[in-house]
């Protein structure tokens, strides 16, 4: 063999191994790129960002009594770009409601509506989501627990909620407080409120 194909293949073994390495780490760093992020953040308290972190509380209220609302539970939710999940837990709910000089007694089951402010801004537009049966009471009190996942977020501008209201499954049923509320719609103000609401 002469010099000139000596290198020759020895060039031609150099391009092929550089060929390979380069399609090798492009490829693998492809991978890398389309993996989830790994930085992760401690707080000077040691706190990390988890998958828990993304979820929000909020208060349950509720119009049980003539005296100024209370809070009854908690509402948490998680959203994305697709899709919200939803836990609610409501504590302490008393057997009736006393107030005006009348008393009912609060439904075992409840259902569950999402409320819209239509585009005239004046009313909502309900959906409803399920329903919560309450537990037998212990020491005069129940409670009851209901999660769902609704497929769109519920902070999106064309389907943003701006309250969550539990009203009586049974539709003969309504509260005997009016809702007086003066940010909800003009339509909505003084019909009977909800028996507990969440405001987003």
């Amino acid at each position: 063999m002469n010099l000139k194909t000596v290198t020759s293949i020895v060039l031609s073994t150099l391009l092929l191994v550089a060929a390979f390495f380069a399609g090798f780490f492009y490829g693998n760093r492809e991978r890398v790129n389309s993996q989830p992020p790994t930085v992760e953040v401690t707080a000077a308290n040691l706190a990390r960002r988890n998958s828990l972190s993304d979820i929000r509380v909020l208060d349950i209220w509720g119009a049980v009594s003539t005296q100024k609302k209370a809070g009854f539970g908690q509402l948490y939710y998680k959203t994305s770009l697709t899709q919200t999940e939803i836990l609610v837990r409501l504590q302490n709910v008393p057997l009736t409601i006393l107030g005006n000089n009348q008393k009912i007694s609060l439904p075992n089951s409840l259902s569950i509506k999402i409320a819209r402010r239509t585009n005239d801004g004046l009313n909502y537009s309900y959906e409803t989501i399920g329903q919560i049966m309450l537990d037998e009471p212990v020491n005069g009190l129940r409670a009851g627990e209901f999660s769902t996942i609704l497929d769109y977020s519920i902070n999106d501008l064309d389907k943003r909620v701006e309250r969550i209201m539990f009203y009586s499954a049974d539709t003969t049923i309504n509260n005997i407080f009016l809702d007086d509320d003066p940010n909800l719609p003009v339509q909505v103000r003084r019909e009977p409120a909800p028996f507990f609401w969440v405001v987003l």
